[in-house]
């Protein structure tokens, strides 16, 4: 008898090496993905001394004060630097993180690195060693990665992922081999897609807790009202999107705060798909949708107002031809704005893409101005507490010390 174990090896190597021939061409890239336009650096080792500068460390906003760069951290000597930057009264922010995004080649590594993104998670990866190869870009953004989603058939995604029918979930006894089979091929963490004719509440539960018995988290994607009743009961640790038809009720805020889950509502996405049909008849198979933009603003801010962690994600996938125009990197800045418009405070929004991403995923190197940490780090022209907007006014980008050479500047 041929195992599961034995199929789901064999039909994803047969899938890593249709995606590898352009498989489903229409949402996986034509070009080369691992072409780099930008030349490869050094590795850090000067020290870099930044002047005159205010600073929001992450947590609150400081005096203006002197950052020193030492190789690929910030240091605490603040003598014999190699270089001086004048920051001209400018604000210097922690390098931005994406917590929900789909990084397909490395040109969209650059693409966020240009716009001060230098952590993101991405929610698939359909190739494991140009995963890895992602991972080990120098002076590019940091890549956290799941593996291949739990995907039930007859599924929205199971319609639009290309993913063979045998390696759709069909039993819950299939969920531990889902999440180790991801594990051992380096995923940083687990994802699985609620929905309508997806996994059930029992393989969710079980997805979850074979996840934390791994020691990675789980995401769950969850973009209407039932699944995401359904992910908040799974206890996963993040769920992803948000639902437009109702409004959230306060039992499930409450019982998200007594979970402590956390929340990448990704509007930016939800308010295209809310504005472009087709991209709705390809997400769900009609352009037909009682759900609107006006409630998934009104459910992120019964989130927040709940106290329920929310985080900065965006979905973007880059230009599909058709489908999609959602760049890396520059929709993370229009979500800080859909973030400050759902009632955020721009310091709450900076919050939210720089130290509390960085506390709920335990990443204790970055997402904050300190000693010791990644030099992971944004110098703007303009002051984003006044305009949150002004986050794109970018006059330098660094990642773990390294000055990205080609930044883009929207002010």
């Amino acid at each position: 008898m041929v195992s599961f174990r034995g199929v789901l090896f064999t039909q994803f190597s047969l899938l890593q090496g249709a995606l590898a021939c352009g498989f489903h061409a229409g949402l996986f890239p034509t070009e080369n993905p691992l072409l780099r336009r930008s030349a490869v650096p050094e590795l850090p080792t000067k020290k870099i001394l930044i002047q005159n500068v205010r600073v929001f460390d992450g947590h609150a906003i400081l005096p203006p004060r002197d950052i020193v760069i030492d190789g690929s951290i910030i240091g605490n000597d603040y003598t014999d630097p190699d270089e001086t930057i004048d920051g001209h009264h400018g604000f210097l922010i922690p390098g931005l993180i994406d917590s929900h995004t789909h990084v397909r080649q490395i040109s969209h590594m650059e693409d966020l690195s240009r716009y001060g993104v230098t952590t993101a998670f991405n929610m698939n990866c359909m190739n494991f060693t140009n995963c890895e190869i992602f991972k080990s870009q120098v002076g590019l953004t940091s890549i956290f990665t799941a593996g291949v989603p739990i995907i039930a058939p007859n599924s929205d995604h199971a319609r639009t992922t290309p993913i063979p029918e045998s390696m759709l979930i069909t039993d819950v006894s299939q969920a531990e081999l889902y999440v180790g089979w991801a594990v051992a091929n380096g995923s940083d963490f687990m994802k699985i897609v609620s929905e309508e004719n997806g996994p059930t509440q029992e393989m969710q539960d079980a997805a979850v807790q074979s996840a934390h018995s791994r020691g990675i988290q789980s995401s769950t994607h969850a973009s209407w009202g039932i699944p995401y009743q359904q992910a908040i009961q799974s206890k996963t640790d993040s769920i992803h999107h948000i639902f437009g038809e109702s409004l959230l009720a306060k039992k499930w805020l409450l019982r998200m705060k007594a979970q402590d889950q956390f929340s990448v509502p990704t509007l930016t996405v939800m308010r295209y798909v809310s504005e472009n049909p087709i991209a709705r008849e390809f997400l769900h198979g009609t352009t037909e949708t009682n759900q609107t933009y006006a409630i998934y603003r009104e459910n992120v801010k019964r989130l927040h107002e709940a106290r329920v962690p929310v985080v900065a994600g965006t979905d973007a996938v880059g230009y599909v031809e058709g489908l999609f125009d959602m760049p890396h990197g520059l929709k993370l800045h229009e979500e800080l704005e859909n973030l400050v418009e759902a009632g955020m405070t721009e310091l709450e929004a900076l919050r939210a893409a720089t130290s509390l991403p960085a506390e709920l995923r335990s990443l204790s190197d970055r997402g904050v101005i300190a000693p010791g940490r990644r030099a992971d780090l944004i110098l703007l022209n303009s002051d984003p507490f006044v305009n949150i907007s002004n986050t794109k006014d970018i006059n330098k980008v660094w990642i773990q010390g390294i000055e990205y050479p080609d930044v883009s500047n929207l002010a």
